[in-house]
């Protein structure tokens, strides 16, 4: 779930129904689990679609988060265009996943 990096530590899988009783409002309740439904939902495809013959094909869903899309980089835009993604050359997945990455934007045809 790549939006669980952007949040609070307490929206972790194994923590959300305790940040879920935090939050004082219906709403905003049922909009989390809505957008965990959908990045689990993102994640199920991406997994069998992206990572197959891949390095990272027996990863679950908890570790693709924990371990994949927490690799520290940098996305560059200019307009509405994606100019560059570039991962931290250290991390011990950058290159498989920079490969990948490579073979997403191609076939969405994003040079």
């Amino acid at each position: 779930m790549f939006f669980n990096s952007l949040l609070s530590p307490y929206t972790r899988l194994h923590n959300l129904p305790q940040f879920l009783a935090t939050l004082k409002s219906f709403t905003a309740q049922e909009g989390l689990i809505l957008l965990t439904d959908l990045a689990h939902n993102i994640l199920s495809w991406t997994h069998h679609w992206v990572l197959e013959g891949s390095p990272f094909a027996d990863f679950g869903a908890q570790r693709m988060v924990d371990e994949l899309m927490c690799i520290p980089g940098r996305v560059e835009i200019m307009g509405d265009k994606l100019q560059k993604v570039a991962l931290l050359e250290t991390h011990p997945y950058a290159d498989s996943m920079r490969l990948i990455l490579g073979q997403l934007l191609n076939f969405f045809d994003i040079p």
